[in-house]
């Protein structure tokens, strides 16, 4: 049986099982035929799933001639997830492009504010799947990516914001005009009422900086990482790794960027390729208004980037420490002149940290985060 029927709402509801690869196209119309015999008032036939205004609006059992594929995962940001749609809405891109929204079981009733963007949009299609039990992003990415369609895949946090009604247009071109390009995004805070772009600087252990340019100012730089909170990658590329690693609690998306490419100038950060990243409280980071967030985010930020090191081969294990301590001491220093992650830690958690507070927490993050140097690490 169904959970939902969601034919009158023009949403394609998809079952869990049907974001398995092994699962064929007639499953779905076996389903949709299942529910018109129980619920024949909605009378929605399989062809013709999820029509609405007298509009056909596909479903994942067909064949959809899209040539990007928005995946947003979704776990209690049912405010943050209606204004993203709702930015998405606006975008004036000339193709044929979908979203797909994955609810990785939320408990509260994101359902709801799905279908009021559904009901007041046209354009783009939507595509809803609900997940049985909540598994954690990288899993409610892929199982999005299973169903998607189209050349490239976009993934976006819930908690992120289209401020250019041009961005997938631009993101898109980008791949174009740098054919060595294999992932384009980025992101934008809000620091003291401007927006600036996100620099990252990544070292061999995946410590970083950040640096906080006001978006007048920024310029196109290749990272070697981009965040999934506005991620573009062509889907050949994305198959060819087997997607997200569904094992680590953080840095999935570091892991991916270090896996489909192999230097710098195949990643592209671009103002105009950029989202505002509103740094929801919610999801997986709900505690983070709580004063223990921290030490509870560091110990496994801290896990999964040293497994993400040892499954990559970027550092011999044993060498790890060493380069904790002087990439520490040298982050500190830099923290201590600047505060640039800790302001952004501080809106994170809803109340202003101290240096030496968030550098304590860490610290006690990274000695936890070394059990993993003598664990099997699978690449």
């Amino acid at each position: 049986m169904l959970n939902a029927a969601l034919g009158g709402f023009g949403l394609a509801y998809v079952p869990k099982d049907l974001a398995q690869p092994h699962v064929a196209k007639g499953r779905l119309k076996r389903v949709l035929e299942e529910r018109n015999r129980l619920l024949p008032g909605l009378g929605t036939p399989y062809n013709d799933c999820c029509r609405r205004r007298g509009q056909a609006r596909e479903g994942f059992g067909r064949n959809v001639p899209v040539s990007c594929s928005t995946i947003i995962p979704v776990y209690n940001r049912a405010t943050d997830l209606c204004r993203l749609l709702e930015s998405l809405k606006k975008q004036r891109y000339s193709g044929s492009w979908a979203i797909v929204v994955v609810d990785d079981a939320s408990t509260e009733q994101t359902e709801t504010a799905i279908r009021k963007f559904v009901n007041d949009t046209a354009d783009p299609i939507v595509h809803y799947l609900r997940l049985a039990k909540n598994q954690g992003p990288s899993v409610a990415r892929n199982a999005g990516a299973r169903v998607a369609h189209g050349d490239f895949l976009w993934f976006l946090d819930s908690d992120a914001e289209v401020d250019s009604v041009d961005l997938l247009t631009q993101m898109i071109r980008a791949f174009e005009e740098h054919p060595g390009v294999r992932i384009v995004g980025g992101e934008k805070v809000e620091l003291d009422g401007t927006l600036c772009m996100q620099r990252l600087t990544h070292s061999r252990n995946l410590f970083f900086q950040a640096e906080f340019v006001p978006e007048c100012d920024a310029e196109a730089y290749s990272p070697r990482i981009i965040p999934s909170s506005n991620l573009m990658i062509r889907r050949t590329d994305f198959n060819q790794v087997g997607g997200f690693r569904e094992d680590l609690e953080y840095l999935e998306d570091n892991d991916l960027c270090l896996r489909v490419t192999t230097s710098e100038q195949e990643l592209l950060t671009q103002p105009n390729t950029c989202v505002v990243h509103h740094l929801s409280h919610e999801g997986r980071d709900a505690l983070a208004g709580s004063q223990h967030y921290i030490y509870q985010y560091a110990k496994k930020f801290h896990r999964s980037r040293v497994r993400v090191i040892v499954a990559n081969r970027l550092l011999p294990r044993l060498l790890v420490p060493a380069f904790d301590l002087y990439y520490g001491l040298r982050t500190l220093v830099a923290e201590m002149a600047e505060r640039r992650i800790t302001r952004v830690a501080s809106r994170k958690i809803g109340h202003n940290i101290s240096v030496p507070l968030y550098a304590a927490y860490h610290a006690l993050g990274i000695v936890s985060g070394y059990r993993a140097i003598f664990q099997k690490c699978s690449p």
